[in-house]
């Protein structure tokens, strides 16, 4: 795994394909580029998008905001949006040109670039989000429990059912996966 992760970062970078961190005027100015990258799967599997521009613009204004991206030339081929607080970093939403998967493996240089300048900044937790499990274990990242507070600004005895079930259908979820 270790050998094939590592040709293919070598040939994306040979072909040319870059990957960096961007923050403030620099990341707002990608978002029109990234929008469409966000909302791929979403038009592919014809759900509703989770993100407009101005949302995109909006998670960029919250402190400790970056994008990371994987550009060719001046075309944006890969964007994750992240948040930096402390020494944690969390990326959030994002996507790629699935066109240069094969060509780049956009993806992988991503995780790995995302790493790598985790790793290079101090941060002492990654993490990568709640989907693609098998591609993120073939790719030597191993999970960790995660926990969230659910809460209502009142109290709201009857949601705790609702609650319990969305535990156990998230829980059945990963396991699957």
């Amino acid at each position: 795994m270790r050998r094939d992760v590592a040709r293919r970062l070598r040939r994306a970078t040979e072909r040319g394909l870059r990957v960096e961190m961007v923050e403030g005027d620099a990341a707002h100015d990608l978002v029109p580029a990234a929008f469409p990258l966000t909302v791929d799967t979403s038009d592919k599997n014809d759900w509703p998008a989770l993100f407009d521009q101005e949302a995109l613009h909006s998670m960029l204004r919250v402190p400790g905001a970056m994008l990371l991206t994987a550009k060719l030339d001046d075309r944006l081929v890969g964007a994750f949006f992240a948040f930096r607080r402390g020494d944690e970093v969390t990326y959030m939403c994002g996507g790629v040109e699935y066109a240069t998967l094969n060509e780049y493996s956009t993806y992988i240089a991503l995780m790995y670039g995302g790493t790598r300048w985790a790793y290079e900044n101090g941060m002492r937790r990654i993490e990568w989000g709640r989907d693609n499990y098998r591609f993120k274990e073939r790719h030597g990242l191993t999970g960790t429990n995660l926990y969230a507070l659910v809460y209502t600004p009142r109290p709201q005895p009857d949601l705790s059912v609702d609650i319990a079930h969305m535990h156990w259908v998230l829980f059945d979820y990963i396991e699957a996966h």
